[in-house]
């Protein structure tokens, strides 16, 4: 029997004993062989930031308002005339996605960072 892929992750016991959860966003990665998807998330009770770490995908990137918009039907990045207004939402969420990779030792952390989303 093949092993089993590692997976990153942390332990929801503080979450179980009712204690603050040491982030208060979730991450999410899937392999990506085909072009145009983004393959890394982030997501926080309001927000979904969707990225690629591949040059190719940039223009896919993604941005939802999951309060206003929770079937995800308007990308706030993009083509979006408004999306500078989303601009500081979508870089903190950048930031936060950039600096847990690097403290798992991603080796994608840096390109997630660099990203231009603008």
């Amino acid at each position: 029997m093949k092993d089993a892929p590692v997976r990153d992750g942390y332990s929801l016991m503080p979450l179980i004993r009712g204690e603050k959860p040491k982030y208060d966003f979730a991450v999410s990665e899937w392999s990506n062989e085909k072009k145009n998807i983004p393959n890394i998330m982030i997501r926080t009770k309001t927000w979904k930031l969707l990225i690629s770490y591949k040059d190719y995908q940039g223009k896919d990137d993604a941005l939802f308002d999951l309060k206003n918009d929770p079937y995800e039907m308007n990308n706030l990045l993009g083509s979006n005339p408004d999306k500078m207004k989303y601009k500081d939402v979508a870089l903190k969420l950048q930031s936060d996605l950039t600096a847990y990779l690097k403290s798992i030792g991603h080796p994608y952390a840096d390109i997630v960072g660099q990203r231009q989303l603008f």
